[in-house]
């Protein structure tokens, strides 16, 4: 619970929290400077204000209508007016300015091989704030206008730095998605030094991890951000929010991503309680679902495998291998065959990369794109099947070396091109697109081409 104390010449809003040896602590949620201040805080901006506070501060309770009557009863310990900008705009940023300046200038590389490591090893964070500074002072001529004011309070300044800025959360997803690992990891590790709450910075620090293969370390970075993600809840959410509400969603994510860590450890059963918790404790159960199925694969337990891809790959049209190999497993090799080249149709790239081969150009355009990653993630989720269970393979493999399939692999492709080219001209495209990537269809083949029996 908050609650008003009087610090200095200032009031503060507090909250008691234990430590270690479990005496209680007051933490400073808010400090308000002068009478001016109060009486907004209570007047007509008291909903920014709560606004502010409560942002900031999410799991705690805030009993307004006291915190009010406390302020209102303190008025007189105040001051009229005090230089906001000091206090909330100038002071940390020239304090902090002054410090970087000094260590930039005493690392002389010139000077001292010390100092040249030293700026080798942060050579990454610094060519990205050589290239945030070089952005701010563009921008810096911005004139004033609606949206870019604050209040004399400077409480949106306030507010402001609680967060990761969403330009440095493009520049990490930037970085991890073209590839640059070391990239991503060095400005990830940067923000969540200034931000302990970016629970997003610790899951991009674990996917690193994934790339790497050190799953180990991808487990622990997940749980940090599940940790961190957790305090990010509003104080009362109902489970049916959950993902509705997007405070919740670094914490869904890194539990997915948590979950994807332990099956590629091997330890499926850690990666299927943390799908039963999406379930329960988060309320998503096709998320739930969807992630139970590499787990299932992988530590051979066909039936559910086949039951939990079955209700989930007309939403996810990826995990159709998934439900195709354990319908292999379970000695169906004509549903089999059909749900193989009911992948196989939407996701041509995906199959030749499970059947093992190297990729021979890069995937241009969305679908490509999307049939490129869907490849990648279930060669590294099924990594175990897919080399436990050779036959499965040669059986994808088999089919899709066929002349009839790869004549219908490669009108399909084209089917997508011609659909994204006519996009809003010409139907006709889609809607041959649509009746191709249909489980009806693969039937239809399948029966064509005798291979369903």
């Amino acid at each position: 619970m908050a609650y008003v104390r009087k610090k200095g010449n200032q009031l503060a809003i507090v909250h008691g929290e234990r430590d270690e040896a479990g005496a209680v602590q007051q933490r400073t949620l808010f400090t308000i400077y002068s009478k001016a201040e109060a009486l907004a805080a209570v007047g007509d901006q008291a909903s920014l204000f709560r606004h502010v506070l409560e942002s900031d501060s999410p799991n705690i309770k805030f009993n307004w209508s006291t915190i009010e009557r406390e302020i209102r009863s303190n008025l007189d310990h105040l001051p009229e007016l005090v230089a906001y900008k000091p206090h909330r705009v100038e002071g940390q940023f020239r304090e902090a300015l002054v410090g970087f300046t000094r260590e930039l200038l005493l690392a002389d590389p010139q000077t001292l091989v010390s100092s040249a490591r030293l700026l080798q090893a942060q050579r990454r964070e610094l060519e990205y704030v050589r290239k945030l500074i070089d952005w701010r002072l563009r921008l810096s001529d911005q004139k004033e206008n609606e949206w870019n004011q604050d209040n004399p309070f400077h409480w949106r300044a306030t507010m402001a730095r609680k967060e990761v800025p969403g330009d440095a959360w493009e520049a990490l997803e930037t970085l991890f998605n073209a590839g640059d690992h070391d990239g991503a990891e060095a400005l990830a590790k940067l923000l969540v030094e200034a931000w302990d709450n970016f629970a997003i910075g610790h899951s991009y620090l674990g996917r690193v991890k994934m790339e790497r293969r050190d799953f180990q370390g991808a487990v622990a970075d997940f749980q940090k951000a599940m940790a961190a993600g957790r305090t990010l809840f509003p104080k009362r959410i109902k489970k049916s929010d959950y993902w509705s509400d997007h405070d919740t969603r670094p914490y869904i994510r890194a539990m997915c991503y948590l979950a994807q860590a332990y099956n590629r450890l091997g330890e499926y059963e850690k990666a299927l309680c943390l799908c039963d918790r999406l379930e329960k404790e988060c309320g998503q159960e096709l998320i739930a679902t969807a992630e139970r199925i590499q787990p299932y694969l992988n530590g051979r337990q066909w039936d559910k495998a086949r039951a939990a891809a079955s209700s989930v790959h007309g939403i996810y049209p990826g995990e159709t291998f998934a439900l195709a190999f354990a319908t292999f497993e379970l000695g169906d090799m004509a549903g089999a065959a059909v749900y193989m080249l009911h992948a196989v149709i939407r996701f041509p790239r995906a199959a030749r990369m499970l059947c093992g081969e190297k990729r021979r150009t890069d995937p241009k355009g969305y679908d490509e794109v999307n049939d490129h990653n869907t490849g990648g993630r279930l060669v590294r989720d099924l990594e175990t099947y897919l080399e436990e269970h050779r036959r499965a393979v040669a059986f994808l493999e088999a089919l899709v070396g066929r002349p009839d399939v790869a004549a219908l692999m490669e009108e399909a492709r084209q089917v997508r091109e011609q659909a994204s080219a006519n996009r809003g001209k010409d139907r006709t495209w889609f809607d041959r697109r649509t009746e191709m990537e249909g489980l009806p269809f693969a039937r239809a083949k399948a029966a064509e081409f005798g291979l369903s029996g």
